[in-house]
């Protein structure tokens, strides 16, 4: 089987919790302190940090009201987990429209981050009940 050159490398994990601040120092206990970002203000009702440790991004969200978009998701797992995977694209509609192809299904319409990156979803059941991601950058 070739390789996908459409996908990039893993960019980063997401992952929900209750106690988004407890699992970030379980994180930095196992890989290192790194950098943390404190991104709050980006997602309505929701806490939300960036572990940047060894080349790799983790994201760490607890929805804290129900505008957040995690909230469901804590909801349907309280002990929360991960709750997707990102890899990095050079063209997102090259790549979503070659995973469309392939008979993958699309998890809502495509967006753009606060950085102006776009980015697209992907239905869990796909992908072993984990979301991915695609992130052009």
């Amino acid at each position: 089987m070739e390789v996908n050159n459409k996908i990039g490398k893993l960019h980063h994990m997401a992952f929900v919790s209750p106690d988004c601040e407890k699992l970030l120092k379980t994180y930095q206990d196992m890989l290192g302190q790194g950098t943390v970002e404190n991104l709050d203000s980006v997602l309505p009702e929701t806490i939300f940090r960036v572990l940047n440790v060894n080349g790799m991004k983790y994201e760490f969200f607890t929805p804290t009201g129900e505008k957040s978009f995690m909230y469901q998701y804590l909801q349907d797992y309280p002990k929360g987990g991960i709750h997707h995977i990102c890899y990095a694209v050079d063209n997102i509609e090259e790549a979503t429209k070659d995973l469309v192809n392939k008979g993958y299904t699309v998890s809502g319409p495509m967006g753009t981050a606060t950085n102006n990156n776009k980015y697209q979803f992907f239905q869990p059941n796909d992908f072993g009940n984990i979301q991915i991601e695609l992130l052009q950058c």
